[in-house]
């Protein structure tokens, strides 16, 4: 793991929402993907947030959620990790609790590159472990 970097591992062209997607289109979005959560990006791309399963299930559980955007029940200034960061570097200072962790620019924090997603870093780990007990 102190090999691997993200940029080896990472999914690209991730789908993402926007922050005015309305919550109800988030719920079907999510149920048609299979996917758990999806970065959030503004009318620029930039990245604003995260959003999960949870955060619009807890939304649904407040009450009417039919008025809200993803905006208002997403995580803002989720935790990232960097193309050159290797997955260690990023599980000791993030954590394994995490489903998926958004890729930025070193440079420019806003501009998403992919998504570091908890299958790649077990898929990795696998062929790691597979690799070296040929």
């Amino acid at each position: 793991m102190k090999e691997i970097t993200v940029s080896r591992i990472m999914t690209r062209n991730f789908p993402t929402v926007t922050d005015t997607m309305p919550v109800q289109e988030l719920s079907d979005k999510l149920k048609k993907s299979g996917h758990h959560g999806f970065p959030v990006v503004d009318q620029n791309g930039e990245l604003t947030g995260v959003v999960t399963v949870t955060d619009l299930v807890s939304a649904m559980q407040r009450g009417s959620a039919e008025n809200l955007k993803v905006a208002d029940i997403a995580t803002r200034n989720p935790k990232v990790c960097y193309p050159g960061q290797t997955l260690h570097d990023v599980m000791v200072r993030i954590g394994t609790d995490v489903g998926r962790i958004p890729v930025v620019d070193k440079d420019n924090p806003k501009k998403l590159l992919g998504v570091l997603r908890r299958h790649n870093i077990v898929d990795a780990y696998t062929r790691s472990i597979t690799s070296r007990d040929k």
